[in-house]
Formats: structure tokens, sequence, C-alpha cells
């Protein structure tokens, strides 16, 4: 009879225990959620480069990259056209930078 008490003590003890430990690693993804996306809200895109900035829109899905063409995905057209302009302006002013060197 005492050793059912034992028993069962042992097990209501490791379930607490687990519950507990259950409820901190949610705790902890919950916050390290929360300061990810706090991060990535304050991310200052002005500073990104041009070929991160269109790799970024690229991976956010806002545009598409076709074949070395952008396409707009769900945005609208004005700025898509304004991102594709940036990179063509982009890339006349590299190849300038090239031919002086």
């Amino acid at each position: 009879m005492f050793e059912r008490g034992r028993i069962l003590g042992k097990l209501e003890t490791e379930t607490k225990w687990q519950i507990k430990d259950a409820g901190r690693r949610t705790r902890e993804a919950v916050q390290s959620a929360a300061a990810r996306l706090q991060r990535e809200r304050e991310e200052n895109w002005n500073e990104l480069s041009s070929e991160d900035l269109l790799e970024r829109l690229i991976e956010r899905q806002i545009l598409q990259n076709e074949g070395g063409k952008l396409r707009d995905i769900g945005t609208r057209e004005a700025f898509a056209e304004l991102c594709r302009q940036f990179v063509i302006n982009e890339e006349k002013a590299k190849q300038q930078q090239q031919q002086q060197q």
C-alpha cells in the first residue's frame, strides 16, 4: 500500500516538473519570436546595398526574378517600376565605374 503511494507521489512530482519545463520552454519560444519580429520591424532598409535590397524584396516575395527580369507579384505596379528603375540605374552606375577603372 505504501509502495503505491510512493510511486504515485513520484509520478505526480515528475508530471509537475514536466509541466513547468514545458511552460518555461513555451515562454522562451514566445519571447524569442517576439524579439525576432521586433528586430525585423526595426531593420533600416535605407542602409542596404542594391543587391541586398533586391534580394530582400525577392525573399519577401514582393518581386520575382524570372530569367533576369523582375516581375511584380502583388504590389502596386508603380512600386515595382520604381524597383526596376533603381536596379537599372545601379547596374548603369556599376558599368560606368568599371569603365572608369
